[in-house]
């Protein structure tokens, strides 16, 4: 398998698509035109079999629990699996925490920090609910004050960020790439702006480590999902900048975190383990952590340049074919830096479910795309939106898919008419 796929790095990108068997196979016979992958990557043969691979060969209880040979060998795999990871992201192994995606980690992550009665957590107005969501409730219950940062031309505004800044807050959330605006965020200048007022920061990579390669030395924490990339469902990362973990108190305790247990009075002592240890309670998904590691070294050795073109020219010519269409509008701004195009319709008699309906009816094809609000209501309150219609691209789409899409939109826009 290694083999084959090495030669098809520096090939034409159309080969990849034999690697992902639900492209090469009818179902219900019907071709799959999948444009989801902002929702979830395809998982590739490599993959697949990495993880088959690994509970075949590894089934066992990790050696931070047992200290039997068989642990041993599980607990080896995941060291390589996080020693190649944080090497990748340019961090240190012991800043690599596994969770099972984006939304855990955020969970974890907001759940951790000591929090103060009256401290400010600032997120911006393009934030998914899974980043919202855990800071809202931690405002619900009188923990923190959440500030919104207001957006322009849909990305962060970088002077509304400063000004609010010079309150000090304890935290910043931001994405790096927009679930339903597409593009990147300028993450880079606000962390800059950030730190200069000592500011932590959280950055949001689900969308943007896919198709990005992403240096985690100047950041403060990183969430990202294994899935978005083509790894296994449940696996994620949690990156934590090692100068944090003093500060951070684990939100998720259980077997594997301790170090020792001690009487003390009527009462217990618990100390904790140090760094990433004290946050990966319970049993891991070790298979699907084995999985992840070896797809994104499948990425590196594909190239992330070679990925961002490929994309890119796709989300370009996806663009330009929905621009010529009549009452389509595209949502975003610089869009091709990132993975999607998001549109809606302003014909009043253009409905975004009755079109999922057509697409689901056609004889020929599956189409998956996304239709909504993207679980990015804060964005979609804040740009005036209802919802959108979102397709998605990674390294195994081609023009074909876009065209025969944009066939079957202009289809259905001819019956309304």
């Amino acid at each position: 398998m290694i083999s084959i796929l090495k030669l098809l790095y520096n090939t034409n990108m159309k080969y990849i698509r034999k690697f992902y068997p639900v492209l090469n196979n009818k179902i219900n016979g019907k071709k799959v035109i999948y444009l989801d992958s902002a929702c979830s990557a395809l998982k590739n043969k490599l993959a697949i079999a990495e993880e088959s691979d690994f509970l075949s060969k590894y089934g066992f209880c990790s050696g931070k629990r047992s200290v039997h040979y068989l642990s041993s060998l599980t607990e080896e795999k995941i060291q390589i699996a996080r020693e190649n990871i944080s090497s990748q992201l340019n961090s240190s192994s012991q800043e690599i925490v596994f969770t099972s995606g984006t939304t855990e980690s955020v969970n974890i992550l907001a759940n951790s920090i000591d929090f103060k009665k009256g401290d400010t957590v600032l997120i911006s107005a393009l934030e998914h609910n899974s980043v919202l969501l855990p800071f809202w409730r931690l405002a619900q219950k009188g923990l923190i004050k959440l500030d919104i940062i207001s957006i322009k031309d849909y990305k962060i505004d970088l002077k509304v960020l400063a000004r609010k800044l010079e309150s000090r807050p304890k935290l910043l959330c931001l994405t790096a790439s927009s679930n339903i605006a597409g593009g990147i965020e300028p993450f880079t200048e606000a962390i800059n702006l950030a730190h200069k007022r000592k500011c932590p920061v959280l950055i949001d990579a689900a969308q943007y480590i896919p198709s990005h390669k992403i240096d985690a030395l100047n950041i403060d924490f990183l969430a990202f999902s294994g899935h978005k990339m083509g790894a296994p469902f449940g696996t994620g990362i949690l990156y934590i900048n090692k100068a944090h973990f003093p500060t951070l108190s684990s939100a998720k305790l259980g077997g594997g975190t301790i170090k020792n247990i001690s009487l003390k009075g009527k009462g217990i002592e618990v100390e904790l383990l140090n760094s990433y240890m004290s946050f990966e309670a319970g049993i891991q998904n070790y298979a699907g952590i084995w999985s992840l590691y070896k797809n994104m070294e499948f990425l590196e050795n594909l190239n992330y340049k070679n990925i961002r073109k490929h994309i890119s020219d796709l989300v370009l010519y996806a663009k330009d074919e929905l621009s010529r269409l009549p009452s389509i509008k595209v949502i975003g701004n610089s869009i091709e830096e990132g993975s999607l195009v998001s549109f809606i319709s302003q014909n009043k008699k253009f409905s975004n479910m009755d079109f999922q309906l057509y697409c689901n009816e056609n004889p020929d094809y599956h189409f998956a795309f996304r239709s909504g609000k993207m679980c990015a209501d804060l964005a979609c309150l804040n740009l005036g939106l209802n919802g959108v219609i979102r397709i998605s691209f990674y390294i195994y789409n081609t023009y074909e898919d876009i065209d025969i899409f944009i066939r079957i939109l202009k289809n259905y826009i001819k019956s309304i008419d």
